[in-house]
């Protein structure tokens, strides 16, 4: 086999970034998508009152995340709550890791000895295009995958650059600020030492020595973590985690060969997947793959243990751990994000292993990243609107609550379609009976469609709510669910009624500049109607309204 020279590196490596920069560059001008990316950053009310310290004491949406909450809020701070920095943050942190896997992978190449240099450069272009990266990139959100990959890319490439103290150091800091940044990289302290054992065995020992010291971290995440998702965790038995286990690996096998079709959200939940009979074969066809696997690829390359390496750091989010998103699905792309560098790993090996490979080299590599790059940028399109969005999901999961939710709010807020938007609340709503999120949105559509009749009755949800819980874990939808019936209640007549409402929404948020607008317009008309406006502390709605008013 040829030895592909060094200075081939560097032309196919330019193409290859400058492919990366075509496809996702082009989202630095899209908004932000209401999937979370809302609640996350853009009306996230510590950002918008410069709270920093809050991150580092409690979770926030579900997710102990200190380091990228701090980040995200200096970008917040930067861009007065706009997107573009936050855009330009994960844009760069991709192209990084883009890089770091170039490295990691050309240095894993030079220790086995592998002769084909572009099979390195098709293992960075699968992990820098494969299109199961679009959410990790597109989404703002994303942005914790990002970062934790990041750092987590880092610790390993210090661990083997650097040896001694000065390599042990920075290894030990990049961990810690990697699973702050997310914590699915904490499958590290059990990955180093299998990396190790195939790539360095000098290593081995300080690998098990920086792995029992990481459990101190990584204990301390994990109980952050399972705090924040507790009432969210789905309660399953042994073997039920083992059947969704085995049908979240054989997903994430099958969607890494054949990326299509993709979806933000697979509407996975763990009910769903044992109701089929689905399960049972994919767990018993990865069974039979990974005895295929030992007995005539393993056994003849004791380097192919790096797979393993795939299935540890899938196992947080595989299903036989609980995690708070399983209620939503058991599967989503941003998850495979680092488990792609694995992937690349294992198929720089591979191609090695063909003897027949520099041959076609050439050629195959322009191909292979064309591909990929068409691939990647149809992706990227979804992510440019909430309408494309939503629009998709809906294409993939009609009637799942998620779907249901955003198409509410691209129907009433952004096409004005309103009896379409109220028909997808009902749906969310089905799903989720007395989700304070879908009962904001399909007020906001009565209020629209001025359908005060059945805006003012949605009032009497509040008998059924936890109002204490609302205020304190969903005060967006909250207070967004008052300022629609309050508004609803002055176009009755109701204004003494619905000035409370409106009082109410500002105390919940006030940081939400429309609900102070609301409560000044609000004030202004009570006194042209010649009463004296007092919120009421604490808030008292009353539930009796005439059955035949109209507005």
């Amino acid at each position: 086999m040829m030895f592909v020279e060094k200075r081939s590196y560097q032309p196919f490596l330019i193409l290859l970034f400058v492919a990366a920069l075509f496809v996702y560059g082009q989202m630095l001008t899209a908004n932000p998508i209401t999937w979370d990316d809302d609640s996350n950053i853009f009306k996230n009310p510590y950002y918008a009152a410069g709270i920093w310290s809050h991150f580092w004491k409690e979770n926030y949406f579900g997710l102990f995340v200190p380091v990228t909450n701090t980040v995200w809020q200096v970008l917040y701070t930067i861009g007065d709550g706009t997107a573009l920095p936050f855009r330009i943050f994960n844009l760069i942190l991709h192209l990084a890791n883009g890089f770091l896997v170039f490295l990691l992978l050309r240095s894993l190449s030079e220790r086995w000895q592998l002769e084909s240099r572009t099979a390195v450069i098709l293992g960075t272009a699968l992990f820098l295009l494969h299109p199961m990266q679009d959410q990790a990139v597109n989404w703002i959100s994303g942005g914790r995958d990002l970062l934790s990959a990041f750092f987590a890319l880092l610790c390993v490439y210090s661990f083997f650059r650097w040896k001694g103290w000065a390599g042990i150091l920075a290894a030990s800091l990049l961990f810690t600020l990697s699973i702050f940044s997310k914590p699915n990289s904490v499958v590290l302290p059990a990955l180093l030492p299998l990396l190790s054992f195939v790539i360095d065995r000098s290593r081995f020992r300080a690998s098990l020595i920086l792995g029992a010291l990481w459990l101190i971290p990584v204990g301390f995440s994990v109980y952050m973590n399972l705090s924040a998702q507790s009432e969210f965790l789905v309660s399953l038995k042994a073997w039920e985690k083992l059947l969704v286990a085995g049908d979240t690996y054989t997903f994430y096998l099958q969607k890494i060969f054949f990326p299509y079709p993709l979806a933000a959200n697979y509407d996975r939940q763990p009910g769903y997947v044992l109701a089929r009979s689905a399960p049972y074969f994919r767990t018993f066809l990865l069974a039979l793959l990974a005895f295929t696997f030992y007995g005539f690829v393993f056994k003849r390359d004791r380097r192919y243990a790096i797979v393993l390496g795939w299935f540890a750091l899938l196992l947080p989010v595989s299903g036989i751990v609980a995690f708070g998103y399983q209620k939503i699905s058991t599967t989503a792309n941003h998850y495979h994000y680092l488990p792609m560098v694995i992937v690349a790993a294992t198929m720089v090996l591979a191609l090695n292993q063909w003897s027949a490979w520099e041959r076609v080299a050439r050629k195959t590599l322009i191909v292979f990243i064309v591909l990929l790059t068409f691939l990647a940028n149809a992706r990227a399109q979804v992510w440019k609107n909430d309408a494309a969005f939503f629009t998709d999901m809906a294409g993939y999961t009609p009637n799942s609550y998620s779907t249901a939710l955003g198409m509410s709010v691209v129907k009433c807020a952004q096409q004005h379609e309103y009896a379409e938007g109220i028909k997808w609340t009902d749906i969310a709503l089905r799903e989720r009976p007395l989700d304070i999120l879908a009962l904001a949105n399909q007020a906001y559509c009565y209020l629209h469609a001025k359908d005060y009749r059945n805006l003012v009755q949605m009032e009497l949800y509040l008998q059924q709510l936890d109002r204490v819980e609302m205020e304190t874990k969903q005060p967006t939808g909250y207070s967004s669910f008052l300022a629609s019936v309050g508004t609803g209640l002055f176009e009755t007549g109701h204004g003494e009624d619905g000035f409370q409402f409106l009082c109410e929404a500002y105390r919940v948020l006030p940081s939400d500049l429309n609900h102070k607008r609301n409560l000044d317009v609000g004030r202004a008309l009570m006194i042209k109607a010649g009463h004296v406006p007092q919120c009421q502390t604490p808030f008292n709605p009353k539930f009796e309204r005439p059955s035949s008013e109209e507005p």
